[in-house]
């Protein structure tokens, strides 16, 4: 029989799974960063300068270039301190996530502006560097998402080595987590880009956060990342097909994107 004395908290508390106020707070906070954030990067990058400026497109293929080598070693050093210890990679899996991820991003790029202009009459953002399919995604896409898809990758196994983070290691709670990770890698990509080319990556019309990103497009990504994360868990059953399913996926990908979409 229950002891009437205990406290009642001390029931519902249980029924908490573990993490998850901290998670709420650490969402709470970050949100609050993103908004601190935005006015000083405008601030200092000159951003509304830069508003309607579009890269050279001459300088399409230098960018994808510097995107690489700018942000694949930090990537991949963010999860690697975020797993506390080797992420144990396997080339196959590597390459499955890669190739998946170009596909899902056209997709969910070209599909998500779509539905922003269907029920509000304008996109959500545009592309400004090797804009393509009027701008909802961008030719730098081959570099831009499977490079993601690396990130992906080693956010997954940084999960799943770390027994602090296990309160993250299931679909909702990656999806959560790719979400506000979105948002901050787009400060950083546009920062990257205002700072060495003088214009946004992509501008995000809303102007909540200066228009590097913005908080109407955290639900959307949080969708794509559970998404995305059910899709590559299907695929990663059967471990023989990663890699050749994954060059599939990046092949179709580089094909769409060769005829214009």
């Amino acid at each position: 029989m229950r002891d009437l004395a205990v406290p009642s908290w001390e029931f519902s508390r249980r029924k908490i799974p573990a993490g998850l106020g901290t998670a709420a707070l650490g969402l709470a906070g970050v949100f609050a960063l993103f908004f601190l954030a935005a006015p000083l990067l405008s601030a200092v990058f000159d951003a509304p300068a830069a508003a309607g400026v579009g890269l050279d497109p001459s300088m399409n293929l230098v960018f994808g270039l510097c995107m690489a080598l700018f942000f694949w070693p930090g990537l991949y050093l963010f999860n690697r301190r975020l797993a506390g210890r080797s992420l144990g990679l396997e080339l196959p899996g590597v390459v499955l996530y890669m190739g998946v991820t170009l596909v899902a991003g056209l997709v969910c790029e070209i599909g998500w502006d779509s539905l922003w202009v269907a029920v509000f009459g304008e996109p959500l953002w545009l592309y400004r560097t090797w804009p393509l399919r009027g701008g909802y995604t961008t030719g730098v896409a081959f570099v831009q998402w499977p490079l993601y898809g690396f990130h992906v990758c080693c956010l997954h196994r940084a999960l799943a080595v770390n027994p602090s983070l296990a309160f993250l290691n299931n679909n909702l709670a990656k999806g959560v987590f790719i979400g506000v990770d979105a948002m901050a890698i787009e400060f950083l990509v546009n920062s990257f880009s205002l700072g060495l080319f003088g214009s946004y990556h992509f501008y995000y019309f809303p102007p909540d956060l200066a228009h590097f990103t913005s908080i109407q497009v955290f639900l959307p990504y949080v969708a794509s990342g559970i998404g995305g994360m059910y899709l590559l868990g299907a695929l990663e059953k059967r471990k023989s097909w990663r890699a050749p399913v994954g060059l599939g996926f990046a092949a179709a990908g580089l094909a769409a994107m060769a005829v214009g979409l």
